[in-house]
């Protein structure tokens, strides 16, 4: 049986995606809870909603509070102090709480607020100590800590950006499917493999697939918080996303205005599909991906030979005859002539362009 939550905030409606964040943390939101009045100092909800939010977990035996707002430490200390053993996550955390399992930034992000949370309340501790220098000694061993933990998440999403920006250098295309919280399928490189949905994932994935004669990158990206535009909190916990997007010539969405959004921020062109359309999508991306045919002609040599067995991995081989000289058509990604073109010089060989086309 899933754990149960209550949502509270002041917008009406509540962030689109929360409640989907908060069911892939296997918690059933029992109750929503909003105010129109302003953001409290203390504790970010006003009194009269706070009180609505304990009542609510008291009758629905709630073990978290979800805040659809951004609740800076001091505030979370107070809900903390107040809430007792009740898990509290602001908009940002919740989503931070669903990427740590695989996701290195986001598990760091998360200890992070922990450890301030953390010194935050020793701080307040000591003001109550009879012992302040063992205080003062227990609130300088957090910040340490806080220190560390804000060096290893500066040290994981590095590696997470060196991790995409340096990996499948050798593809014909690059592409990334992004998606928002949402209970149905997403476009995922699973679909173009196997024709079927996949669960959102919490890491950055690449999958080499092979659409015609070209090789390509499909990424698929953790779910967005999408409300229009890519919260600024989100980016730090998935750098490879990021990563990823800037190395991207398609982004591809069943959504279309984040795939709008995101292509122009990244320079990349938007591909809109459904997400359970695994054909339109290899569709899609054969006609955007272009061929060109080449005729080719090599002296019969050893080297030439070896030359045409790489062809034949490199694009499709549609005629061949052996005499005095290999002659050869062979169909390969646009992007791929570059890289024939010096096989073939490499051999003593000819190269002609015949024509682009797409792949079918």
């Amino acid at each position: 049986m899933s754990q149960r939550a209550i949502l509270a905030g002041r917008r009406r409606p509540p962030s689109p995606w929360l409640a989907p964040a908060v069911s892939a943390l296997g918690f059933e939101v029992a109750t929503t809870v909003l105010t129109d009045r302003p953001e409290d100092g203390q504790y970010h909800l006003p009194p009269g909603a706070l009180e609505q939010v304990e009542l609510a977990l008291e009758r629905a035996d709630g073990s978290m509070l979800v805040v659809d707002g951004r609740v800076h430490v001091g505030q979370l200390a107070d809900l903390t102090e107040r809430l007792g053993d009740v898990t509290v996550h602001d908009r940002r955390s919740v989503v931070w709480a669903w990427l740590e399992a695989t996701n290195p930034a986001a598990e760091a992000r998360l200890a992070l607020r922990q450890a301030r949370l953390e010194r935050r309340l020793a701080e307040r501790a000591g003001d109550r100590s009879r012992s302040p220098a063992r205080a003062d000694t227990r609130v300088a061993d957090l910040e340490r800590q806080c220190d560390r933990v804000r060096a290893r998440l500066e040290d994981r999403q590095r590696a997470e950006r060196t991790r995409i920006e340096s990996a499948h250098t050798d593809v014909d295309g690059y592409v990334v499917l992004v998606d928002e919280f949402e209970p149905a399928p997403r476009v995922h490189s699973r679909i173009v493999l196997e024709g079927r949905g996949a669960t959102p994932s919490t890491r950055v994935e690449t999958t080499v697939v092979t659409v015609g004669t070209h090789r390509l990158a499909m990424t698929d990206v953790p779910s967005i918080p999408w409300a229009g535009s890519v919260p600024d909190w989100f980016e730090p916990v998935v750098p490879g996303a990021i990563a990823a997007l800037e190395r991207a010539d398609l982004i591809c969405s069943s959504i279309d205005d984040l795939a709008t959004h995101l292509a122009a921020r990244f320079d990349a062109d938007p591909v809109v599909v459904p997400a359970d359309e695994a054909d339109t999508l290899r569709a899609t991306l054969a006609d955007y991906f272009t061929t060109t045919v080449l005729e080719l002609s090599f002296p019969a040599t050893d080297s030439a030979h070896a030359a045409v067995s790489w062809l034949y991995d490199r694009g499709d081989v549609t005629a061949i005859s052996y005499g005095d000289r290999i002659e050869l058509s062979v169909t390969v990604p646009e992007r791929a002539v570059d890289e024939v073109g010096r096989r073939v010089r490499e051999v003593d060989g000819r190269l002609e362009r015949v024509g682009a086309e797409t792949d079918e």
